[in-house]
């Protein structure tokens, strides 16, 4: 760090609250001046001079944290009396307004910890900080009102990637008539908790999360071949029963009952496959992923009344994948394109999907009929924990296209000229298939 005024006052700082802080057990805190109230702050450049110390400087990941909108919220129910309200309900829903807190800076190291490209990532609504220990937000704000200088708890949180992470966050809280930042610590726990073995990784949880909104379908579509098997038991009963019973039409039944266990079997082995965790890379047909993707929701596009088009292009080369995690992914953009299709007053309802080769990376589009994306919203349609429903939380998109990245593809989403939502992915042809 260079010799000068500042650093040498950050120094002094630092070490300062080391010592405070080692007697306490908890990461070191230094007090950076800075914030504006109501907005966030906007980032400067870091070549730009500036007279508190940054937290750039800093050898611990650190976040600063506006709050003024927070605090003046704090204000007026305390004014009004109803402040113990405005906490019992943080404490019970474990969460906070999303506009009144906001990262406005951030580190390397804290953008290095949540496995984020840059800093710049990290800025924006806090709320991501929080959602792995929605609870943890809520006993901060009970420490905060209640005057404390400091808050410090172990927590789980979600990186940019979707990784869960055992950390312990710090607060240093300003003076009740100060308009500085809150300044936020992490330590880096992961390594010291041995892995629960029953501990849920986010892709496996998002394909849960899918498979429970399909329930009462899959539910349908094993039911079907079911019912089949009683009937026609029942019709072999009662030819079993006659004199002369007719062995050509007891061979039939018996053929269809056989059918139809199996079509149950195999609607099983689907459901048990899709929420199983795999992480297995092997030739995949790009055509065969949207049939069976197609199976899982059929019975929602029939009792909806939706036509599906499919113009799948035949023999296109495979690719190298994760079958369960490509599953994932279509199954996610059909129910979504489900669900705009039944929510927009839009007649007929459709759902269009293709596949074709361009040059050496193998596409896939799907268009549905509903009202689109808001044009303020195409910016952070993938983005984690941004969502347009009001019971979404925000992750399907965001895991998707990370799983469609992590197999060295792009997806990007768009309205279509004759209105909708368009989403579309390409993936590179497996290498062994590129001189077909």
């Amino acid at each position: 760090m260079a010799d000068t005024p500042i650093a040498r006052n950050f120094a002094a700082r630092w070490n300062d609250a080391r010592r405070n802080e080692r007697s306490a057990g908890q990461a070191p805190i230094v007090v950076i001046k800075g914030g504006v109230e109501g907005e966030a702050p906007a980032r400067r450049p870091r070549g730009e001079a500036r007279d508190e110390v940054s937290i750039h400087q800093l050898p611990v990941p650190v976040l600063q944290l506006n709050a003024a909108r927070l605090k003046a919220l704090f204000a007026l129910s305390k004014a009004r009396g109803n402040a113990e309200d405005l906490l019992a309900k943080a404490m019970w829903h474990g969460g906070l307004p999303q506009a009144g807190l906001f990262v406005a800076d951030a580190n390397e190291l804290a953008a290095s910890l949540l496995q984020a490209s840059s800093s710049d990532d990290l800025t924006g609504p806090a709320g991501y900080l929080f959602a792995a220990s929605p609870q943890t937000v809520a006993r901060l704000m009970r420490a905060w009102f209640d005057g404390e200088k400091n808050f410090s708890e172990p927590m789980t949180m979600r990186s940019v990637k979707g990784a869960l992470l055992d950390v312990k966050l710090s607060v240093t809280f300003p003076p009740a008539d100060s308009l500085e930042p809150l300044l936020v610590v992490l330590q880096d726990m992961t390594g010291q908790r041995q892995p629960d073995e029953h501990e849920v990784d986010p892709l496996h949880a998002a394909r849960l999360s899918t498979l429970g909104r399909l329930a009462t379908s899959i539910a349908h579509e094993v039911n079907q071949p079911l019912a089949a098997i009683v009937t026609d038991c029942e019709t072999t009963m009662l030819h079993l029963s006659r004199d002369e019973p007719n062995l050509a039409k007891l061979r039939e039944l018996a053929a269809r009952m056989a059918a139809s266990a199996h079509r149950a079997s195999e609607i099983v082995k689907r459901v048990r496959g899709m929420a199983s965790q795999s992480n297995t890379r092997v030739a995949l047909d790009l055509n065969d992923i949207v049939v069976d993707g197609l199976s899982f929701v059929r019975n929602e596009t029939d009792t909806h009344a939706i036509c599906v088009s499919v113009a799948c292009e035949p023999g296109l080369p495979a690719f190298l994948g994760d079958r369960i995690q490509m599953q994932q992914v279509v199954v996610n953009l059909l129910v979504n394109a489900i669900e705009a299709a039944v929510c927009s007053a839009k007649r007929p309802r459709r759902i269009e999907i293709a596949t074709c080769l361009t040059g050496q990376r193998i596409q896939f589009s799907i268009h549905d009929s509903g009202d689109g994306i808001p044009t303020a919203d195409l910016g952070r349609i993938f983005d984690r924990f941004y969502t347009t429903k009001p019971d979404g939380v925000g992750v399907g998109l965001s895991i998707c296209r990370s799983i469609i990245h992590d197999h060295g593809g792009d997806m990007n989403a768009t309205n279509a000229d004759d209105g909708g939502a368009l989403f579309r992915f390409s993936l590179l042809v497996a290498e062994t298939e590129r001189d077909r």
